[in-house]
């Protein structure tokens, strides 16, 4: 069974670096793990999975703890659009338009401390609200809040999970 998954994940790699806009390989447990097919980000929905390259002031945070390799992108769901609304309350909940997404920590797997967010924001036009439902403790929106549209690489649909 290793040894599959090895040859898989090196077929993956040489097929993502030869048609490197097109497809992506997510070696994150944020999203079931496997081959991505990338299209423009038009016509985002709520639940649809984008890459990004992660925003200046998140990248330090990202890269020094090793979350992911140097430049690697982000891969996230789309968790709110324009006119929703998010809120971590008291009880450290991450909520999205009044419904339950999972809970946030103030510490992440080496005991560092992670950004807070606490109240409720309404997501503004032109951004949204990435997050992971995937594992209860990705680094998303819940901890960074909106990511603008423009720095959306493309739509992220699987073409193959293992």
């Amino acid at each position: 069974m290793m040894v599959t998954t090895l040859v898989l994940i090196f077929a993956m790699y040489v097929i993502s670096a030869y048609t490197r806009d097109n497809y992506y390989i997510n070696l994150s447990p944020s999203l079931p793990y496997g081959l991505y097919k990338i299209s423009a980000p038009v016509n985002l929905k709520r639940g649809d999975i984008v890459i990004f390259i992660p925003p200046d002031h998140l990248k330090t945070l990202i890269y020094k703890r090793h979350w992911l390799p140097d430049g690697w992108p982000l891969m996230k769901q789309i968790g709110a659009m324009p006119g929703d609304t998010f809120c971590i309350n008291k009880g450290q909940q991450f909520l999205i338009n009044g419904k339950f997404v999972g809970p946030v920590s103030t510490v992440d797997s080496q005991g560092l401390p992670l950004p807070k967010i606490a109240g409720c924001r309404t997501i503004e036009p032109e951004t949204i609200l990435p997050v992971a439902t995937h594992i209860s403790n990705s680094f998303d929106g819940r901890y960074f809040g909106t990511i603008p549209l423009n720095i959306i690489k493309g739509k992220a649909v699987p073409l193959y999970n293992f």
